[in-house]
């Protein structure tokens, strides 16, 4: 007996959250000075090159994006078709450097979440065993998703003992264009990641 949680953030504010703590890293780990760190910008820019140039990956996505509207409704045929080199893409894909961060990819969840939707209907799981949350909601309404999580996993309430964690803030905010350009990149996979969820997860508001 097995049930999962899955908490996922806004994947641009959760990018420029791992582009600081990479870039604090390059300071104090490798001891680079700060002025030499590359850019937001500029480590978009190495990413999404990867992301796209990586021997079939893109092509993959792409075909994952638009070309399986019928493995969201359990489709026996759709899971056979296409998911192994979908894998196979995003295996080149996270391991092309050893160094690489695949920042962008991360924010990637619908990709993600399939593979554990493919692996959970070829072993005869509900879908539904597997909770998705935002972390804006249970930022938010905290004690309404403590709830959900215990219903998921069929455990009595208890009140809960909790405060925020990891609240910070950044010297440099995000560029408006540069927020603009990554919401339209992400918004096909968070329309997907939406249409996904819809059959088990009605709390799911997605971010678009």
């Amino acid at each position: 007996w097995t049930k999962w949680i899955v908490l996922l953030r806004n994947p641009v504010d959760r990018l420029y959250s791992h582009y600081q703590k990479w870039a604090a890293r390059h300071v104090q780990t490798w001891h680079v000075p700060q002025r030499q760190t590359p850019s937001f910008e500029a480590w978009l820019a190495h990413d999404l090159h990867m992301l796209r140039n990586a021997t079939g990956v893109w092509g993959a996505v792409m075909r994952f994006l638009y070309q399986r509207e019928s493995n969201d409704s359990h489709s026996t045929e759709s899971n056979t078709t296409g998911v192994s080199s979908l894998e196979e893409a995003w295996k080149t894909y996270t391991h092309v450097h050893p160094m690489h961060e695949f920042g962008l990819g991360r924010g990637l969840y619908a990709i993600q979440l399939q593979h554990w939707f493919d692996a959970m209907d070829a072993t005869g799981k509900p879908r539904s065993d597997l909770l998705v949350i935002q972390s804006e909601e249970m930022r938010q309404n905290r004690d309404q998703v403590y709830r959900r999580v215990l219903r998921h996993l069929g455990l009595p309430y208890s009140p809960p003992n909790a405060t925020n964690v990891h609240v910070g803030s950044y010297a440099t905010p995000m560029r408006n264009e540069t927020r603009k350009l990554l919401e339209a990149l992400y918004r096909p996979f968070n329309d997907k990641l939406t249409k996904m969820l819809a059959n088990h997860t009605l709390e799911w508001k997605g971010w678009n």
